[in-house]
């Protein structure tokens, strides 16, 4: 069974979401409709029309990430109304009144491990759509990088704080409020020509060096 324009089969769904592996296909069935939704949000957002073309073009890295981050998306956005069971393999569903679902606690943690892997896999994500050509020019490149510090691992690098998802998203007003001081002292030209370069994958070694500092 495969769904989406993605093609997006059990196996990649388990692959991304190892936790919700289970014998049957209970998991990935119950999911494929929020599956189904996440994919155009994915193309709109982050993928364009480009990085769609890509995925549907080859089976690479940009195909498989994309896959996955639906599959992670499609999972954490419905976790809480599933009755997950902790299983010998992960998490699967409660299909019996004598099973007892998996404890706050557990599908707490499940819930930031998910929210903080969906951050990497938006930064690998990323990472291979720069190299997509045309992806620069479309809204969504603008909209994903619009900051030098946009991706999570410059969050992890930088600032020395243990990389929970919401202290990621709580410095985002921090990130905003330098990005416009650094546009205050070398111009609204000079920032855009360093992210435009960011986003073809084309920056020179003088934008390198102005970009780390």
């Amino acid at each position: 069974m495969e769904i989406t324009k993605l093609k997006i089969s059990q196996a990649d769904f388990e692959s991304a979401v190892p936790a919700a592996t289970t014998k049957n296909s209970d998991v990935f069935e119950v999911l494929a409709p929020s599956i189904e939704q996440e994919v155009p949000w994915i193309t709109a957002t982050i993928l364009g029309q480009k990085g769609q073309g890509t995925c549907l073009a080859n089976n690479g890295p940009l195909s498989e990430l994309a896959k996955g981050l639906a599959c992670k998306y499609a999972f954490l956005n419905n976790m809480r109304s599933l009755d997950l069971v902790l299983t010998s393999t992960g998490f699967g569903i409660v299909s019996t009144q004598d099973t007892a679902p998996a404890s706050q606690a557990r599908v707490d943690a499940l819930e930031e491990e998910l929210k903080v892997n969906i951050l990497r896999t938006r930064d690998s994500l990323l990472t291979e759509l720069t190299k997509v050509d045309g992806w620069s020019d479309e809204e969504c490149a603008q909209l994903q990088i619009g900051t030098v510090f946009y991706q999570y691992a410059h969050f992890l690098m930088y600032t020395g704080m243990k990389g929970t998802s919401e202290k990621w998203f709580s410095v985002h007003p921090y990130i905003l409020n330098a990005d416009l001081f650094l546009r205050s002292k070398i111009s609204n030209n000079q920032m855009d020509s360093l992210l435009m370069a960011i986003r073809k994958n084309s920056l020179n070694d003088a934008q390198k060096q102005a970009v780390l500092k």
